[in-house]
């Protein structure tokens, strides 16, 4: 998937990867069914990441993406 949610096929990463010019950021998929919990005050960044909205677009439209 890249920023516009679509899919691409291998030939095209590999051509990203490639390419002096692309910065690539590879990610985990994230298991939104897994309970993740801190013992802490101090959210981890796994936490933080899980609560993030999927895409640019949120849903509500008051709603700025965090910063």
């Amino acid at each position: 998937m890249v920023e516009g949610q679509r899919l691409v096929l291998l030939d095209q990463v590999r051509d990203w990867c490639a390419d002096s010019r692309t910065k690539v950021t590879i990610r985990p998929v994230i298991d939104l069914n897994t309970e993740l919990t801190a013992a802490g005050y101090d959210v981890p960044d796994k936490l933080r990441e899980q609560g993030r909205p999927p895409g640019p677009h949120l849903c509500l439209p008051v709603v700025h993406p965090p910063r």
